[in-house]
């Protein structure tokens, strides 16, 4: 499910057909379902293509398989931890030092 990057509504999947010189066209857009309530218009996002929303969906989640398939998230969590940590050492030390100068 994907959602309205300007109100947080669900977007909702709609097709439009269209007829032009003698051949029919179908199209599919997502729109924001608070556009859809009783004809007021809630929000003023656009539609948005289909076909282009659900391949930038599915290229983003492959690259996050990828990701948990070679092990950054682990790699990025320990380094993110050891960041931390070292931090904390930091203004520990300064605490101390602090501490000696108030005595």
């Amino acid at each position: 499910m994907s959602f309205c990057a300007e109100c947080g509504g669900a977007m909702v999947c709609q097709k439009k057909t269209s007829e032009w010189r003698g051949k029919r066209y179908t199209s599919r857009y997502y729109r924001c379902s608070s556009t859809q309530n009783d004809g007021d218009r809630k929000c003023t996002q656009n539609g948005i293509n289909a076909e282009k929303l659900e391949k930038t969906i599915y290229d983003d989640l492959l690259e996050e398989f990828i990701k948990m398939k070679e092990g950054k998230y682990v790699i990025d969590n320990e380094i993110e931890v050891r960041s931390h940590k070292e931090r904390v050492e930091k203004l520990n030390k300064e605490r101390e030092q602090l501490k000696k100068k108030r005595v």
